[in-house]
């Protein structure tokens, strides 16, 4: 969904956890913990939405990616989208502390 979250909120009950991301437009992106679950994406837009329920080579095809890039090969991924990750992260971890609300990046 690219750059440009604003805010970070966990959320959820029992073994399932919910981190939600509210952009600076007004789109949001939810992630969802569920042990036991497969790893799978769901993605939602006005128009559409789209399932992918098999990832079997997601972790190989990443791991690869990394690789390739501590071999000299350029990111695949635009700096400024690390660096808000790394920040998403960060405000995931501190919104654990106080669920249900909202944490600015």
């Amino acid at each position: 969904m690219g750059t440009g979250v604003a805010e970070v909120m966990q959320c959820g009950h029992g073994t399932t956890r919910h981190c939600v991301l509210r952009y600076k437009d007004g789109r949001r992106a939810a992630m969802t913990l569920n042990p036991g679950t497969p790893f799978c994406a769901a993605v939602y837009t006005t128009e559409k939405a789209e399932t992918v329920n098999t990832m079997g080579d997601f972790f190989p095809n990443l791991l690869a990616s990394i690789l390739d890039f501590f071999a000299g090969a350029e990111t695949p991924v635009p700096s400024a989208e690390t660096i808000e990750i790394a920040s998403v992260l960060r405000a995931a971890i501190d919104a654990q502390k106080t669920p249900d609300q909202w944490i600015r990046l």
